[in-house]
């Protein structure tokens, strides 16, 4: 378990801190396009916007995912495939299977804290009505819902580039 936690820490430090760009589209990407779509972009009546404020909240939820698990999950394992940093794997004494649970956890835990941003500022400056229920709910469904979607983008990750 220790070597799990250790490939956690690196992982995390690898993705979270030096990779800004991830964070840009797996967090703030998916905050801005929800405060665009429904704060300054919208004419209707007021039952319309309040639909479209909770259906509009349940799209960037799932864009969130889509970009974490797949995007940002498959560029990851191809880059470190292509330098060489999987054959390193083999070799050392953490496993790759340590580096695919690692990577998997922390995208998963990436998406639920898009899913709670999301929530807060659709709460917070959109007035939409979320019980606790909700919110725990869709937290599950995320998370669950988050795995094929990394297994996903594990498989894109193998695809070949054409070199020309």
């Amino acid at each position: 378990m220790k070597t799990f936690f250790e490939q956690f820490k690196f992982d995390a430090k690898r993705l979270l801190i030096r990779n800004f760009s991830f964070l840009f589209f797996s967090l703030l990407m998916p905050a801005g396009f929800y405060l665009l779509f429904t704060k300054i972009m919208i004419s209707g009546t007021t039952a319309e916007l309040s639909k479209l404020k909770l259906s509009y909240l349940g799209s960037m939820i799932i864009y969130s995912g889509i970009i974490s698990a797949i995007f940002g999950i498959a560029s990851l394992l191809k880059a470190d495939r292509d330098e060489g940093f999987l054959c390193y794997l083999q070799l050392a004494p953490a496993k790759a299977k340590y580096y695919y649970g690692s990577l998997y956890l922390l995208i998963i835990l990436v998406n639920l804290v898009a899913v709670l941003i999301l929530q807060t500022l659709a709460v917070l400056l959109n007035s939409v009505k979320l019980d606790l229920y909700q919110v725990l709910f869709s937290i599950l469904i995320v998370g669950i819902g988050q795995l094929p979607m990394v297994l996903l983008g594990t498989c894109l990750s193998y695809l070949k580039n054409k070199k020309h």
